[in-house]
């Protein structure tokens, strides 16, 4: 049966269309997120009429956010406004009169990844992008423990404000875009991490000084994540983890990790895999 796996996250859709599991065409678009909740649906419809075929049979879609997969909804939102209380499932399958699946973007990238390690039973993934996603699966089972929520964990007490209402939030020092922020304290004339990304590469001081820096909190992050879990694989993905920048950064044992081997088709793959048996 073919099937579609769309990724939505903070500032883009992306999407794939599969037979089988086999990756035939992918599709992409930017979603302005200080728009409404109405203009993120069309993006992602868009990215779906440009994968839609009659054989289509199901839909599956990863998004940033809490996220009830019984009920199809997102609960909460940090990255994407209005998308707080949006019934994903009832609107997709209105528009389309197919089977919509929804899931969490973390546990659907993990979910991707898990078709390439079947036999691993204790892993945690970690998504870097717009905001820090993560989800762990624990003796062979996904875990919805707020506990395993891991952008959302203490890394720096009474640290910065997150859009959670927590201070010191994992995703407030770790995420692209909290990255961006720290390197244009130091470089102002930045705009983005590929341009530090890009200095970096070229050995310049400043853009040393940053991830030096972000490789500290970095891996205070995966420690906390160690000692609480214990996973025997934590795998680094989304976006920001692609950068060549982030090689070399990481001080656990080398066979303890690995960066997304799906890259930034983890969630479309995982996506067009859904459900995630309960």
């Amino acid at each position: 049966m073919k099937a579609i796996g769309i990724d939505l996250g903070g500032t883009k859709v992306k999407g794939g269309l599969f037979d089988d599991g086999y990756l035939l065409k992918t599709s992409r678009n930017s979603t302005d997120i200080a728009h409404s909740r109405e203009e993120v649906v069309l993006a992602v419809k868009k990215t779906i009429d440009e994968l839609m075929v009659p054989e289509v049979g199901r839909i599956g879609i990863v998004s940033a956010g809490d996220i009830d997969p019984e009920k199809g909804l997102c609960t909460l939102a940090y990255n994407i406004p209005g998308w707080t209380g949006c019934p994903i499932k009832a609107v997709f399958e209105d528009l389309y009169h197919l089977p919509v699946f929804v899931e969490n973007d973390a546990m659907g990238a993990l979910w991707g990844e898990l078709t390439l390690l079947p036999e691993k039973k204790n892993v945690t993934m970690l998504t870097f992008g717009t905001g820090v996603g993560g989800a762990s699966i624990i003796d062979g089972k996904l875990s919805r423990s707020s506990k395993t929520a891991w952008g959302h964990v203490n890394l720096i007490p009474n640290g910065r404000a997150c859009t959670c209402g927590q201070k010191g939030c994992a995703e407030m020092y770790l995420s692209a875009n909290a990255l961006l922020a720290l390197a244009q304290e130091k470089i102002p004339t930045l705009h983005s991490t590929i341009e530090l990304n890009d200095l970096y590469m070229k050995g310049n001081p400043a853009a040393r000084m940053v991830m030096k820096q972000y490789a500290d909190w970095l891996n205070l992050f995966l420690n906390k994540i160690t000692e609480e879990v214990h996973p025997a694989l934590i795998i680094l993905g989304g976006g920001l983890m692609n950068a060549k920048m982030m090689k070399g950064l990481i001080r656990l044992p080398s066979n303890r990790y690995l960066f997304a081997q799906l890259g930034n088709q983890a969630g479309i793959v995982g996506a067009q895999a859904l459900p995630i048996p309960q």
